[in-house]
């Protein structure tokens, strides 16, 4: 995907309201995989950061408070073991965290080592 087009389809995504669709859920996945694209071919922007925002808030949204406390938890104290139990936990629960895929990679660089 070329930039430009990427461009006009972060566009788009930061424009919809997700209230006024019929399934919200489809926009967060085109967010999720443009994260993801965007992540893949380091595209940085402005516009990239707010898709981001947008992803990491509706993520967030999801995610029950206990579990992102322990989460928030281990990530201050960089508890490698509570968090892997954290991620444990939000994999069984089917939840979904912006910050856990980043910190798994951590987890699993640090545990190489």
């Amino acid at each position: 995907m070329n930039k430009r087009k990427m461009n006009e389809t972060l566009e788009e995504l930061v424009r919809t309201d997700s209230n006024s669709l019929d399934e919200p859920g489809l926009l967060f996945e085109r967010l999720a995989r443009a994260v993801r694209a965007c992540r893949r071919y380091n595209i940085t922007s402005p516009l990239t950061k707010k898709v981001r925002k947008l992803f990491a808030q509706y993520v967030e949204s999801r995610i029950d408070p206990e579990t992102k406390r322990l989460l928030e938890e281990a990530i201050s104290e960089k508890d490698i073991n509570k968090l892997k139990a954290v991620c444990e936990i939000i994999e069984r629960n089917g939840q979904m965290y912006v910050g856990v895929e980043n910190e798994r990679s951590h987890t699993r660089n640090y545990t190489r080592i």
